[in-house]
C-alpha cells in the first residue's frame, strides 16, 4: 500500500485500501504506516467507514514475534540460555524424543529449525470454537484431552533444515512460564506489553467482556463470518495474539531502534542483531522472516 500510496499522490491512502478491500471482499482492515522510524499515520476502515482505532484483530503468527521478543529480554537477563538445550531449562515438562531430545536449544525453536511438530509434519489445528472447552499449554504439548492435537514431537535432527513450526512456540511459551512462575498470558499482558507500550494488545484466551466489544470478527474462505465471531486460539505464544495496528507499529518501531542502537530497552542491539540475523537451513531469524540484503531488512 505505501509503495502505491507514493505512485498515486492524487489518492487518498483510505480510498486505496478501501478499493483494494472491494475487489478482495475483505470486510475490515488496518493499517499503521511507519516514516523514518515514527508513527505517522494508523486507521481501521470497515467498508467505507472508519471504525475505532484501538479496536483489536486476531494477529496470529505476529504472535510469534513477541514471544521472541520476550524469550531474547530474558536471555538478556541470564535467565534463558538460547545455546543450551531446552530440556535442561524446562521444568514442567520436557521433549520426550530419544537421541534427539537434547540437541533443541532454545535457538532452534525461536528459528524454525528445531525439528519439533505437532504429530506428522503438516499437522495443524485452527483452534476452538467459543463453546469448546479450552486446554491448556501442558495438555496441547502432551496432545492430551480435551487438545484436539497429537502430542508434539520431534521429526528430525534439530538445526538440520527449516520447518514451520507452531510446536516449538508451544515449548517456549512453556518455558516461559517455567522461568517466570507466571502464566504466559499474565506475564506478556502485565510485563512485555508495558514495556513496549503496546496498551491495547493482549493474550487473553477467551477474550474479558470489554476486549470483546473492540474486536474484529473474522471470516473463512467462504466469506462467512465465523460462528461467534472468532475461533479460540489457545497456543497463545504461537498464534494468540489480539493487536491493533498502532501496537504492532509501536513494536516495530521499538525493534527497530533496538537494533540500530537508538534506544537500549535492556535487551540491546547485539540481541536485536541476532534476532535479525540470516541463519542455516531457514529463512527465519529469531522469531522474524528475515528478507533483504545490505542495510535493508
Amino acid at each position: 500500500l505505501a509503495r502505491l500510496f507514493k505512485h498515486r499522490p492524487d489518492e487518498n491512502l483510505d480510498e486505496v485500501l478501501t478499493s483494494l478491500m472491494q475487489k478482495h471482499y475483505v470486510r475490515v482492515a488496518g493499517y499503521a504506516v511507519i516514516d523514518n522510524y515514527k508513527i505517522s499515520e494508523t486507521n481501521t476502515i470497515e467498508g467505507r467507514s472508519v471504525i475505532d482505532l484501538n479496536s483489536i484483530f486476531q494477529a496470529c503468527s505476529l504472535s510469534k514475534s513477541l514471544t521472541a521478543y520476550a524469550v531474547l529480554d530474558l536471555v538478556a537477563q541470564n535467565k534463558i540460555a538460547l545455546d543450551t538445550p531446552i530440556n535442561s531449562q524446562l521444568k514442567s515438562w520436557k521433549v520426550q524424543d530419544g537421541g534427539h531430545a537434547d540437541l533443541v536449544t532454545v535457538r532452534n525453536c525461536l528459528n524454525m529449525t528445531s525439528g519439533l511438530c505437532f504429530g506428522e509434519p503438516g499437522t495443524s489445528f485452527e483452534g476452538y470454537m467459543q463453546y469448546a472447552e479450552i486446554p491448556q499449554v501442558g495438555d496441547i504439548l502432551r496432545g492430551e484431552k480435551p487438545a484436539t492435537n497429537p502430542p508434539v514431537k520431534i521429526t528430525y535432527e534439530p538445526g538440520s533444515r527449516y520447518y514451520y513450526s507452531g510446536a516449538s512456540y508451544m515449548v517456549l511459551q512453556q518455558l516461559l512460564e517455567d522461568i517466570t512462575g507466571q502464566s504466559f498470558v499474565a506475564y506478556m499482558n502485565h510485563v512485555i506489553f508495558p514495556k513496549l507500550g503496546m496498551t491495547n494488545s493482549t493474550f487473553e484466551c477467551p477474550l474479558n467482556a470489554k476486549h470483546r466489544k473492540i474486536a474484529i470478527a473474522g471470516f473463512g474462505g467462504d466469506k462467512k463470518q465465523l460462528e461467534g465471531g472468532w475461533h479460540h486460539i489457545v497456543g497463545s505464544a504461537s498464534g494468540g495474539l489480539w493487536s491493533c495496528p498502532l501496537d504492532m507499529a509501536k513494536f516495530m518501531v521499538c525493534i527497530s531502534n533496538i537494533y540500530t542502537g537508538k534506544v537500549n530497552d535492556g535487551m540491546g542491539s547485539l540481541l536485536a542483531k541476532e534476532m535479525l540475523s540470516e541463519y542455516p537451513n531457514t529463512d527465519f531469524g529469531l522469531g522474524f522472516i528475515v528478507d533483504g540484503s545490505g542495510d535493508v531488512l
